[in-house]
């Protein structure tokens, strides 16, 4: 276990190195005593498990620090040590996700050792519930609370960084008929193998997840601009449509909307992604479709004239 000590009393921090060390030789200690010398050491190559931060640093007031490293690494764990034993700042660090809080008057070796073990374990079960709560239990993808968050996170980091992102809405052609005739059980293996092969064919910085029924989202981060974005929805389509030797055909309708060419907020983002979805079904399906305008303006809220079943 790699601990990181944030403290700038010397003799402090050099009596938390020993104990831990030696009352754990798995332990590895390093020490800083300001805030900017432990975010160069989170910001790099060096991997920790667990802070122990103080709140009384040259360079960071109150509970800035624990805070401001926890924004740069959302999975480590910390645990402030303070001379301040005020129930209120206890309260708001926990309220920020701070694993847990132990006053200095009652810090021994031992007592430290074992916050820093239960915070470990206390963080791996948060972690494993919020991972829980956030995956489609079918497929193993995002669902649609961990696809609303991916989205928002997309969307204000191309807004930061003035980055191009695309919102890709799939759906499965004819999805309710397969049901039908081949079973559920069939249509959940084509649900659990879709999802499967757009984690093959999209990029490692890209997200995926199924929002519901036969329907998912894909999250592309960054590229050149929208040239590039038809080879790459080409490629994830023909992907997709390729026969399984175990499981009916298939084809997928697809639809695409940038930021910031066609969006201005996230709603606007995937309503404008669906849109082109339901342009892909009302040109025959089996095709991906670029949000325009227009055309949505042209076939009107009636779908062109034509009913499409939204599972179908």
């Amino acid at each position: 276990m790699q601990v990181l000590v944030v403290e700038d009393d010397a003799a402090v921090a050099l009596g938390l190195r020993r104990a831990l060390e030696l009352l754990d030789s798995s332990i590895s200690v390093h020490s800083v005593s300001d805030l900017n010398s432990a975010k160069a050491i989170l910001g790099g190559n060096q991997h920790i498990d667990v802070a122990l931060v103080d709140l009384g640093l040259p360079d960071a007031a109150g509970i800035e620090a624990p805070i401001t490293l926890k924004s740069i690494r959302e999975d480590l764990t910390i645990v402030v040590i303070t001379g301040n034993n005020s129930s209120e700042i206890a309260v708001r660090l926990i309220r920020e996700g701070i694993q847990d809080f132990i006053l200095k008057s009652e810090a021994s070796p031992p007592s430290v050792l074992r916050s820093v073990r239960l915070a470990c374990e206390r963080h791996h079960r948060e972690r494993e519930l919020q991972k829980m709560a956030y995956m489609d239990q079918l497929t193993g993808a995002l669902n649609r609370r961990g696809l609303l968050a991916a989205i928002e996170e997309a969307y204000d980091s191309a807004v930061r960084l003035d980055i191009s992102a695309a919102l890709l809405t799939l759906d499965i052609d004819h999805f309710k008929r397969i049901n039908d005739t081949h079973g559920h059980p069939v249509g959940d293996a084509i649900l659990v193998e879709t999802s499967r092969r757009i984690s093959h064919f999209i990029r490692k910085n890209d997200v995926f997840g199924r929002i519901g029924g036969d329907e998912f989202l894909v999250i592309m981060n960054g590229f050149a601009g929208p040239d590039s974005v038809p080879a790459m929805a080409a490629k994830l389509l023909h992907g997709l449509a390729e026969p399984s030797p175990d499981l009916p055909p298939i084809s997928i309708s697809m639809g695409i909307a940038l930021v910031p060419d066609h969006a201005d907020a996230v709603y606007s983002w995937m309503k404008h992604s669906d849109d082109a979805l339901y342009g892909a079904k009302r040109n025959g399906r089996n095709r991906w479709m670029m949000y325009d305008s227009a055309d949505i303006a042209d076939n009107g809220a009636d779908n062109g004239g034509e009913t499409i079943d939204p599972n179908d």
